[in-house]
């Protein structure tokens, strides 16, 4: 007895005959991600915020001084006031990254890169989240969280460990919500960033905090299990982050950031939040917790205590609002997906079904997306060709003057102090606030104030100061034109050059003896300004 073709296939068409069946694409994934991918690089590409810190200047320069010198900076090159001083550089691998790609490209070059270096930032932000919650929700906390940190994007060594954030906090919440040890992998992440930037210190915390909230929410068994794996975790992470050229000592430096004081508030990035600059980020905060009292959005203690110190940490230092955008989703989603099933994967997502060609249109989004993000970058390359620093940290008119006719010791404005390094002129003040220390910090903020202007005198002659630089329209240079110990040699709209006016010989002879040597001031009262129909207005 034989069987038919039929009998064989039992009952099954053949795949020849058989209809090909459809192909569902998440509308999220597939199309809107991709639109929304290229609007956010065209936006952070374009913004013109990455080269608006004038500490952008001696990191370069740093990076410039390491490859010339073939080593890491151990004492104070730049300034003349802490001359020798040791110098612990934190962030020297990214300073060397940003002089490479500056050397090599310019500035253009140096946008593209730390663009591309947010975009991918917020790319994993986008795909770490989409683990956990629904992929449209994911793409608009990511969309939320972009506005929230672009105070922060800028072309600096902090940019470089936004990538790191990102992928520590994601893969530590997800141990301690799993109740494991986090991957190993990290370990290394935790040199990199601890020789990328002072921020690496972050991590240490992050991983005692979700370490501790793994902990506690442990059942009694398996507690003393998890707190030796944690334990163990952290001890190796912070093994690692003494892999640096200075050994432990880049943590004792981020520690004693916090000894600075109220001279921390000089340092834009550091002051603490204003509402009235910073409205948006406000009204964010605001939203978010409506939405929570009204919702009952419930978290775990040790998740509400980490959320609470990051906020307060922002609140303090306004640089803190990226931290928070970094880290707090991967804090509460967990305990939001729990308490609110409908914030995770479900069968409800946004598609759309294809009969036929489903795979073609997702592959064509994607080759739109790739197109459109070249197609920007070669936008910005020849259209942007004068994409420099902003003019108001950069008084390079100002400088070519000083450096023709002026020599000796320069008193500067703490916003000059970047490019004077990138030019080569021996600083009074820069970035480096750490290195100067809170005392001269503090004395020099008090001599360029309001009512504090008879001690920029006593400033001047206790450093020998030969010539100064400061912005047009500030409180110094309206000071320093109106005394009879000085003579404005140039001015612009950015910045203004004023020398000291000959004392009478015998006076000087007198302090010259009474103080250490400096170098001597040389410039001729008789030089043409550069500007002289400039006036600088009173504040």
């Amino acid at each position: 007895m034989t069987s038919s073709g039929s009998d064989l296939n039992c009952g099954r068409k053949s795949p020849a005959t058989s209809p090909q069946a459809p192909i569902l694409l998440d509308l999220t994934k597939s199309i809107i991600a991709p639109l929304f991918g290229i609007a956010i690089y065209c936006g952070i590409l374009f913004s013109g915020m990455f080269l608006s810190d004038p500490d952008t200047y001696w990191h370069i320069a740093t990076g410039q001084w390491m490859l010339s010198q073939h080593s890491v900076p151990r004492y104070d090159p730049f300034s003349f006031t802490v001359s020798g001083r040791p110098w612990v550089d934190g962030e020297w691998l990214s300073q060397l990254v940003l002089a490479l790609v500056y050397q090599n490209g310019g500035w253009r070059a140096l946008v593209l890169f730390t663009t591309i270096v947010v975009f991918l930032t917020f790319a994993l932000l986008y795909r770490q989240l989409a683990t956990i919650l629904r992929e449209n929700i994911a793409l608009g906390v990511a969309a939320v969280l972009i506005v929230f940190a672009f105070f922060n994007f800028l072309a600096r060594p902090h940019v470089l460990s936004f990538p790191i954030i990102v992928l520590w906090t994601a893969h530590l919440a997800r141990a301690s919500e799993q109740s494991r040890l986090p991957p190993l992998w990290l370990l290394p992440l935790m040199v990199l960033w601890a020789n990328l930037h002072g921020g690496f210190t972050l991590g240490l915390l992050l991983t005692v905090a979700f370490g501790a909230d793994a902990a506690i929410a442990a059942k009694a068994p398996e507690r003393k299990r998890i707190v030796t794996l944690w334990i163990t975790f952290f001890v190796c992470a912070l093994l690692a982050s003494f892999v640096t050229p200075y050994g432990y000592k880049p943590i004792v430096e981020t520690l004693r950031v916090f000894q600075l004081g109220e001279t921390l508030n000089w340092i834009g990035e550091m002051r603490p939040v204003s509402f009235q600059s910073e409205l948006f980020h406000g009204v964010i905060l605001l939203i978010l917790l409506g939405l929570a009292l009204g919702f009952g959005a419930r978290l775990r203690p040790g998740r509400v205590v980490l959320l609470l110190g990051l906020l307060l940490l922002a609140f303090m230092h306004v640089r803190g609002l990226a931290l928070v955008a970094l880290t707090a989703p991967f804090i509460v989603s967990y305990d939001l997906k729990k308490q609110f099933p409908s914030l995770g994967h479900s069968d409800d997502q946004i598609v759309i079904r294809f009969e036929r060609f489903g795979r073609v249109v997702k592959s064509v989004s994607w080759a739109a997306f790739a197109a459109s993000i070249c197609a920007a970058t070669v936008s910005y390359v020849l259209f942007k060709s004068n994409e420099t620093p902003r003019a108001q940290i950069t008084p390079a008119a100002a400088v070519d003057y000083a450096k023709a006719h002026l020599s000796g010791p320069v008193l500067n404005s703490y916003n000059f102090g970047g490019y004077l390094i990138f030019r080569g002129i021996k600083t009074f003040v820069d970035g480096r606030q750490l290195l100067f220390g809170r005392a001269f910090v503090t004395e020099l903020v008090g001599a360029t104030s309001v009512g504090g202007l008879n001690r920029l005198e006593m400033l001047a002659d206790k450093y020998k100061i030969c010539w100064t630089l400061f912005e047009a329209n500030s409180i110094p240079a309206f000071y320093l034109d109106h005394s009879a110990n000085w003579e404005r040699m140039y001015a612009d709209e950015i910045a203004v050059v004023h020398v000291r006016r000959r004392r009478e010989p015998m006076r000087e002879a007198t302090e010259a003896l009474a103080s250490p040597p400096h170098a001597a001031c040389d410039s001729s009262a008789t030089m043409p300004a550069a500007n002289p129909s400039f006036t600088v207005p009173p504040q």
